[in-house]
């Protein structure tokens, strides 16, 4: 990532207390952004708590499927990027809990895109995926493969896809 590039930006990052999301807060701090986090709940041993990253932050907690919180963490600020990385990654929990699992995946990229469509047009804005979305095919994989989703995890990451590539077709049509 280039410095000179994120010095100064303001990013909203949704998912910032899992694995990528610690990351990319710390790096992207690092290189001078300013990171408005959207947070669900207070996980301690989350790098984001353990390391500090939420005292360098703009923390809001909350859902970010939420149209309110969304527009209130962003209030007064241009949004550069937007990183939503939030989804419900335990693949178990999503077969126990398939409304959680599209909730956490659909609902929430919904609410962000139209945030991003209505708020922030100008905002660069990454949807993290899953390799999951192409089922059970052979590897490696590569995007012009069919998306063939079967488990209630990978379907719910497949629509989030599926939004995304959407939202970034609206001026189009």
């Amino acid at each position: 990532m280039d410095s000179a590039f994120w010095r100064g930006k303001t990013v909203l990052l949704t998912g910032a207390t899992g694995f990528l999301g610690g990351w990319l807060c710390r790096t992207l701090l690092g290189h001078g952004a300013n990171v408005v986090a959207i947070v669900r709940s207070k996980r301690e041993e989350s790098q984001f708590f353990a390391s500090g990253l939420n005292k360098r932050v703009q923390v809001h907690f909350g859902d970010a499927a939420d149209p309110i919180l969304v527009t209130h963490a962003c209030a007064g600020r241009k949004m550069d990027a937007i990183f939503h990385l939030t989804s419900l990654v335990d693949v178990t929990a999503a077969l126990d809990d398939p409304v959680r699992a599209c909730h956490d995946s659909i609902d929430t990229t919904l609410n962000i895109l139209e945030f991003a469509r209505r708020a922030a047009p100008d905002a660069v804005t990454i949807v993290c995926s899953t390799d999951k979305v192409y089922g059970k095919q052979p590897s490696p994989f590569h995007e012009e493969m069919a998306l063939l989703p079967v488990h209630p995890y990978e379907i719910a990451k497949c629509t989030q896809d599926q939004l995304a590539q959407s939202y970034g077709h609206l001026e189009e049509w």
